[in-house]
């Protein structure tokens, strides 16, 4: 058996010790920006008869609770994902984070001084801010891959023709190098067949060989990478218990708890009340120019599911023209599709077509965060193939969900429903908080609303149809 050498993990801790300052480097920077703003020009009360200057500690304890908040808006936003995240995302997830923050801290600071102050400053901070980490996030992700280089991987597939996630791997060539791809029966002898590489994938192949090539990458300690099944997903969130001496995994299979709902709950209505009072303008723009362009509905209706299978009407603004499908056949939006109005392009990358499902939200049937509500004759179709498609069925419908924030408009169908699987299965307020901040980078992503190519066939109902 293989094993690997001390002075192996020797290297791989100085690696990991070497990018643990790195992302350190960028929270001390960004903070240090922060404080010297924060002594120069913010420290001093702004109204006269105020309290007087904060204490030594009172500044440290200013500058050390803004480090732990852009520390953790930045974690949950995947900031220092450095080597995961390409750099555009990386830089995204930053940007997000910091103007997240400083709003917030601006407010903190009118409200210590009981008044608003001035915000030149806290620009110009920012701008600073952004440019570091934009250098930053370019000088990481080089450095990175020249401490970690693409690893030898072997692609095992049972199928006919490997299944798609050969070519995305192909795709992060700096981070892996597909090596050999080998197709496997049930006869293959998985311990000759690793051999020599640093990293096997397998796609989707029957239980038993995946059992078995589990079982040897393991005893041999090499790196495997390995597509979820369903049962992954459901197995990953259940809870490890004691029957006296025996370990027993519990799946208790129930959705979200009674508190869980009524909290997620309270903060849908909360936030959906206060983004349609202070997008109210946006909208009424919105409204009226797609009213201009061709004289049609402003809104789009169509009937979808939410939780345990209901059906619903859905609200968007109107992106494409009106009778797109006279003849009642749904058609999955196409890249470049000719049926998308002037306007309907702009607000569909901007997201803003979507707005109009704040009011599901208030009226129950949607929440802020969940899996995309599908199309029931759609739905039907899937439960051919798909059994597991009705699972998601067990949280109600969202205005944007982990599928989406994960994948783009035309990830496959099988990845969006593991996706809104993992969500369902191990949902909680903070998971809903990441999903949100994930979702404002999807504005900026334009693969995120990019249409299937005219080939493909496939229908997983994120769009509007007639």
């Amino acid at each position: 058996m293989n094993t690997v050498s001390g002075m192996s993990y020797k290297i791989m801790n100085f690696k990991r010790t070497i990018l643990m300052l790195i992302r350190l480097s960028n929270l001390a920077v960004l903070t240090a920006v922060f404080a010297y703003t924060w002594y120069t020009v913010y420290s001093q009360p702004v109204l006269p008869g105020a309290a007087t200057e904060f204490f030594r500690k009172g500044h440290w304890l200013v500058v050390i609770i803004y480090g732990c908040l852009l520390m953790a808006f930045t974690q949950l936003n995947g900031g220092y994902r450095v080597g995961d995240y390409r750099i555009t995302e990386m830089i995204y997830s930053n940007f997000i984070s910091i103007i997240f923050i400083n709003i917030i801290y601006y407010f903190v600071i009118a409200l210590m001084w009981r008044a608003f102050p001035q915000m030149r400053s806290m620009m110009i901070m920012t701008a600073i801010q952004f440019i570091y980490v934009f250098l930053w996030c370019y000088i990481s992700n080089k450095f990175y891959f020249k401490l970690y280089k693409a690893r030898e991987v072997l692609f095992l597939y049972e199928a006919e023709t490997p299944s798609i996630v050969l070519d995305k791997m192909n795709r992060r060539y700096d981070k892996y190098h597909i090596s050999d791809v080998v197709r496997i029966t049930d006869s293959v002898n998985f311990k000759d067949v690793i051999k020599g590489y640093d990293a096997v994938a397998l796609d989707r192949v029957n239980p038993s060989l995946r059992e078995q090539c589990i079982r040897d990458c393991y005893a041999q300690n090499v790196r495997l990478y390995l597509v979820p099944s369903f049962d992954d997903v459901i197995l990953e969130s259940s809870m490890m218990i004691n029957l006296l001496d025996t370990p027993l995994y519990l799946m208790k299979n129930r959705g979200l708890s009674f508190e869980q709902e009524l909290l997620k709950r309270f903060f849908d209505l909360l936030i959906s009340v206060i983004v349609l009072l202070v997008l109210s303008p946006i909208m009424v723009l919105v409204a009226l120019l797609i009213k201009l362009e061709d004289g049609g509905a402003v809104f789009y209706r169509q009937n979808r599911l939410t939780i345990g299978g209901k059906i619903f009407r859905i609200y968007k603004f109107r992106s494409m023209r009106e009778n797109a499908e006279a003849d009642g056949k749904a058609v999955l939006m196409q890249k470049d599709d000719d049926r998308i109005t002037r306007v309907g392009r702009v607000i569909r990358k901007c997201r803003l077509d979507e707005l109009p499902q704040l009011l599901n939200v208030i009226q129950g049937d949607m929440s802020l965060i969940g899996p995309r509500p599908e199309r029931p004759e759609i739905a039907e179709e899937y439960y051919q193939t798909m059994p597991e498609f009705s699972f998601r069925l067990s949280g109600k419908a969202g205005i944007t969900g982990y599928a989406q924030v994960m994948g783009k408009y035309n990830t496959t169908p099988y990845d969006k429903l593991v996706f809104d699987l993992m969500y369902l299965e191990n949902y909680s307020l903070l998971f809903d908080i990441k999903i949100a901040l994930m979702t404002l980078k999807t504005v900026f992503n334009a693969e995120a609303t990019e249409g299937v190519k005219r080939e493909e066939t496939s229908i997983y109902a994120d769009d509007e149809y007639e």
